[in-house]
Order: C-alpha cells, then sequence, then structure tokens
C-alpha cells in the first residue's frame, strides 16, 4: 500500500518473501490469531477473521525472560568483578555460563515477583500484560539500577501510581484503559508536561522508561508498549535511528533530503511499521537490547547495578554507539 512515507525515495521496499516471513512469524507466536466463523473480531471487518491481540504469552514470556537474563547478567557481574566482558570474549562466555547456572535453578514463590500481589490490587493494576510481567520476573537480588540512571520499582512507587486516580475524560468514557505506568524510573522529574493528552497536565513525573496507554477496548492497540522519557533530546547530530532506519525527528513524508532533529522521547520508537498498523517498541525488544549492551561490557556495572547516569543514552547520537542503540523490528 503506498503512503507518502513509503514514496519518499528513502525508505525500502520489502521483497514479498520478507513480507511473508513476517505475517508467519506473527501467526506463530500468536500476535495475530484467527477467530471461528460467525464470532467478532477486533479491528476492521475487512480483517476478519484474523485478529491483532494486544499481547500474546510469546510477547509476555520474551518480556520475562529478557528481563531475567538482563538483572541475571547484572548480579553475576557485581559477585565477580574480575569479569571483564568488554576486553574479552572469554569473559563474555564465562558470564553467559554463570548466568545460565542461575536461571537454571527453579525460582521458589518468594523469589518472583518485582511487586507483591497486594499492592497491584491496591493500585487498581488490573490483569494483563504489565501486571502479570511485574509478577513473573525473578526479584533481582542486591540491585538498583537495570540500565544508566534507571532504577527498579519500589512499593513506594505504586502507592499510588501517577494516574492511579485520574479521571477519565468524556472523550474515553468508553476506553478499557491500562494507564501509563512508570517502569524503570530516574530521580530527575519533568517540570514541563512529559505525556500527551489526555495526560499533559500532570507534572512532576519522572524521567525514564514508561508502559504507554492502551484501550485495550479499540483496534489495534497493544499493551505491550513502552516508551523511554529522556530529560534531554536526542537525534540531531543525525546518528540515532528508528527501527525502519530512519533518522530521529526526520519528516518521513518529505520526499526531500532527510533531516534529522532531536527528539526527547523517541529513541527505540518505530518509525513507519512496514508489517502491521503501528506498534510501538516492545517492553521484551528493550529490555533484550539492554541485556545485551550488560553482557559485551557496553554498559559497566557496579555494586548496585548499572553505572553511568542517564546522560549513558546520549550515546545513541554518536557515531560509534549509535547502532548499539537501535532495535531492529522483525515486523
Amino acid at each position: 500500500m503506498e503512503s507518502f512515507a513509503t514514496t519518499n525515495g528513502r525508505i525500502e521496499w520489502d521483497p514479498l518473501e520478507v513480507v511473508l516471513s513476517a505475517w508467519l512469524g506473527l501467526i506463530d507466536t500468536g500476535k495475530i490469531v484467527p477467530r471461528a466463523k460467525g464470532t467478532s473480531t477486533r479491528g476492521p471487518w475487512e480483517c476478519a477473521p484474523w485478529e491483532l491481540v494486544p499481547y500474546s504469552e510469546y510477547d509476555l514470556a520474551h518480556a520475562v525472560s529478557s528481563f531475567n537474563n538482563l538483572v541475571t547478567r547484572i548480579e553475576c557481574l557485581v559477585e565477580d568483578p574480575s569479569l571483564q566482558p568488554l576486553e574479552s570474549s572469554d569473559d563474555q562466555n564465562r558470564l553467559l555460563e554463570a548466568c545460565a547456572a542461575k536461571l537454571n535453578l527453579p525460582a521458589s514463590t518468594e523469589e518472583l515477583g518485582l511487586m507483591p500481589r497486594d499492592v497491584l490490587d491496591r493500585a487498581a493494576i488490573l490483569d494483563g500484560f504489565i501486571r502479570q510481567f511485574l509478577l513473573r520476573v525473578r526479584r533481582p537480588k542486591k540491585i538498583k539500577y537495570v540500565a544508566p540512571g534507571l532504577r527498579l520499582p519500589t512499593q513506594d512507587d505504586f502507592t499510588p501510581h501517577p494516574f492511579q486516580n485520574f479521571r477519565q475524560p468524556d472523550s474515553m468514557e468508553y476506553d478499557d484503559p491500562a494507564l501509563p505506568l512508570p517502569l524503570f524510573m530516574s530521580d530527575i522529574t519533568s517540570s514541563q508536561p512529559l505525556l500527551g493528552y489526555p495526560f499533559q497536565e500532570a507534572l512532576d513525573l519522572s524521567y525514564g522508561l514508561w508502559m504507554e496507554y492502551c484501550n485495550k477496548a479499540a483496534d489495534h492497540t497493544f499493551e505491550d508498549t513502552c516508551r523511554l522519557y529522556l530529560p534531554f533530546k536526542i537525534g540531531a547530530n543525525g546518528f540515532a535511528r528508528l527501527t525502519d532506519d530512519s533518522l530521529i525527528g526526520e519528516n518521513q513524508e518529505d520526499h526531500s533530503m532527510a533531516r534529522p532533529d532531536g527528539r526527547a522521547n523517541e529513541l527505540y520508537q518505530p518509525g513507519y511499521c512496514h508489517f502491521i498498523p503501528w506498534h510501538g517498541p516492545q517492553l521484551g525488544n528493550v529490555l533484550e537490547l539492554w541485556s545485551n549492551l550488560v553482557g559485551l561490557g557496553e554498559w559497566e556495572v557496579g555494586k548496585e547495578g548499572v553505572l553511568g547516569g542517564i546522560e549513558k543514552f546520549r550515546e545513541a547520537d554518536t557515531e560509534e554507539h549509535s547502532h548499539k542503540y537501535q532495535i531492529f523490528a522483525r515486523w
């Protein structure tokens, strides 16, 4: 299907076999499912009997395993400071072996969950992707930071969370909302509106990785999408890229030369989605990227976890490091 973006002379068209492989991947992972004849489907009628689901069990399992890998690699590096994965491929392998040994041990009930079930109940975080994620992951031991300047959530962050008492505007009265939720936060707060409508009135919100708003009653909406909000702009140098390989901030509908423009909340974002309606970055993909940065030694680890502070993310807009911060979408 043509659009201004697909005909701008910069976006590459995909071979048919690539498109078909991506669609088969969506079916295999349960992201798109067929509904029985005569039953209703979420989405435009012309898509029946196929339906894009808010998240699949594969999406949830991938997010959980990516988080477990991330925190286990951090813990192994804290426990054995002699490991230098940035300097030695042998140390990278030793780190992987140590992590596998830990993850192969069955986790007890007491070792699971970032947040107790009763805290989630009081915070009105109902059943869905983020609740299941918070209940299923392994609870980290003695670490605080899972990315530069971004810490694990505490019970205080959820009692209450910023939008727990949010009153939906009349225009959203029929929504079935999964409200924005801060997941891995910095200690820096914004004096300006951080989120868009209808949450723009909320001030003093923390920068960091947020789960995005999702109306579960709408067509083509996804519960596993997240967004990284930074206290500075990324992209003006022309190195940071979106998942479709376009420059952050470029006008994709402009047929002239691409011009980058700094943005504070577009790192990891998809750009033009080639295979399905727009889908924000999946939490599992972001955590997998972070886990790889730790495992390769690109992010240094100290006693409390990942070092460097949130300023470390400025590397995403440098010639040397930009490719390390880019997510490549499968579909």
